[in-house]
């Protein structure tokens, strides 16, 4: 490749602008990467013994002007000498015009003391983007001691997207995770779903790594993004199962209990929803009609709601969820309270009925309580 042709390629710009954002960081880093490896500017990236890509948050910004200085200082007499300025100004136009329009209006009062120097530029736009102090390091190992699939709408692949992205962001301010820590915050993640399906392979990988088979977080998280595609493209992912029976009987427990429950009374139905007549087909009270809270059916859309219309039968409806009632116009109902009652009675009841049954663990009532919240909650 001629030295004009080195040039043009060099100096070309990525057609996806990096944002500026902490979610774009990782595939702006891989587009660089690529570009200094095809131009070969990795000596150029090589500062203190590191490298600017990697360990970007370690590489402090005086050291990366030193070196910028060290080039300048030295003598050019010959192609090979001028070339650390020429690749220093090539990367520069090449990021500069990679950018998008926030981080350049954030560059604009720094851009006459970066002096078109690529390293430089690439290292304030990092710092920009990226804050290595103590305190970020730990807000981010911190949120590895509560990851829960609820946080990411029960989407496995986002959450093991985010849990990337962060260490990558660790591993350049130079406090790299403990893979074991990550593997056990990945496992304890994984146990908050409620597909039966891959809670069963989620210990499965548990034995894997326990023989010492599966020993990396990516590893796992890779099994994890396959297993999660499978299910949710066979559409099994959102459906029913024997455990969520179990977490629809505990509920009307604690309805019974909210109602002040306690045995029926003599000539009572045992079933306290058994009197409440279901009126239309018997698809409209099938939840396992759609894995979403939407169902297109007979060229109508129709959405699921738990009432308080219809007896507060369950079903797929046309008009907007918890919209319909069954109180006459003008009369309220006094007996509703508001939803973060609701919910700390909720998680009070199911705590304590979790708990009498004497096999599971304080976290994995923590994390039943949690799922069941969730479905009532949808």
């Amino acid at each position: 490749m001629c030295d004009e042709t080195l040039w043009d390629e060099g100096i070309r710009p990525l057609e996806n602008k990096f944002s500026g954002s902490g979610r774009d960081l990782v595939r702006f880093l891989a587009d660089v990467t690529n570009r200094a490896k095809k131009c070969k500017w990795q000596a150029l990236l090589t500062i203190q013994g590191k490298n600017l890509l990697t360990n970007y948050g370690e590489i402090q910004m005086v050291q990366v002007e030193a070196e910028r200085a060290r080039r300048l200082a030295a003598p050019v007499t010959t192609l090979a000498e001028a070339r650390p300025r020429v690749d220093a100004l090539m990367m520069y136009y090449f990021i500069y015009d990679s950018l998008g329009a926030i981080p350049q209006k954030k560059l604009s009062t720094k851009l006459a003391s970066i002096d078109q120097d690529g390293p430089l530029l690439l290292k304030t736009v990092l710092d920009q983007t990226f804050v290595a102090t103590q305190a970020s390091t730990f807000a981010i190992k911190e949120k590895f001691y509560s990851l829960s699939l609820k946080q990411y709408k029960w989407n496995v692949q986002l959450l093991n997207q985010d849990v990337r992205e962060k260490l990558v962001d660790l591993l350049a301010a130079g406090n790299a995770s403990d893979e074991t820590d990550v593997l056990i915050s990945l496992f304890r993640a994984y146990k908050t779903a409620s597909n039966e399906e891959f809670l069963n392979a989620v210990d499965y990988w548990k034995n894997e790594w326990s023989a010492g088979t599966l020993t990396t977080a990516e590893a796992l998280m890779d099994k994890a993004d396959k297993k999660y595609a499978e299910l949710r493209d066979l559409g099994t992912w959102g459906k029913r199962s024997a455990k969520d029976d179990q977490i629809v009987a505990l509920m009307t427990q604690v309805e019974n209990l909210k109602k002040g429950g306690g045995n029926p009374k003599k000539g009572q139905s045992k079933k306290p929803f058994a009197d409440k007549k279901k009126k239309g087909p018997q698809w409209k009270f099938d939840r396992t009609m759609s894995t979403t809270t939407e169902l297109v059916k007979n060229g109508k859309t129709y959405k699921w709601c738990t009432g308080p219309g219809h007896n507060k039968n369950p079903m797929w409806v046309t008009h907007e969820p918890g919209k319909c009632t069954n109180e006459r116009p003008g009369k309220q109902d006094n007996h509703e309270s508001d939803p973060g009652t609701k919910n700390a009675f909720n998680r009070q009841a199911l705590t304590s009925i979790l708990k009498k049954r004497g096999d599971l663990s304080e976290d994995e009532v923590e994390s039943k309580v949690d799922a069941m919240i969730a479905v009532m909650d949808s």
